[in-house]
């Protein structure tokens, strides 16, 4: 409650952005958070492929594993940070600016599909869940 009461406070602090500025924002906050998923599944896939091409010694899949789950806890706080900070963007585009290409496809979609990057979120919760259960296997075997 206290990050929308936040987010209310300085939004209505502010004076209402050129929509220029803020197709720049978004442009740079979707590329950033294109980045930052693309990153994970890189790295992700990465450690997967290592703890999978052959057997390793029980203290480098720990190792490993635990690298993974703490870099997968951190890009799950930085990309959920970086999807709110798109909301926020897309919102301001859609409160101020009600012409916009935008604020007219979300509303001919909002009752059909939610926005694409909440299932991206997805991915990365999915894959710490996973390496998270895998830690706890390799070290109760």
């Amino acid at each position: 409650m206290r990050i929308v009461w936040l987010v209310v406070r300085a939004r209505k602090t502010e004076e209402i952005p050129d929509i220029d500025v803020l197709q720049r924002e978004r442009e740079h906050l979707e590329k950033l958070f294109a980045d930052r998923i693309n990153f994970y599944l890189v790295f992700a896939a990465g450690i997967l492929v290592f703890l999978l091409d052959r057997d390793h010694p029980p203290p480098i899949e720990k190792a490993a594993l635990g690298t993974v789950v703490l870099v997968s806890v951190l890009m799950l706080f930085a990309l959920t940070r970086t999807l709110l900070l798109v909301r926020l963007v897309l919102d301001e585009i859609m409160e101020h600016y009600k012409d916009a290409p935008y604020s007219r496809y979300h509303e001919a979609l909002k009752h059909v599909i939610p926005n694409a990057n909440y299932f991206l979120l997805c991915l990365p919760a999915a894959l710490t869940g996973f390496f998270i259960y895998a830690l706890i296997r390799v070290c109760h075997t």
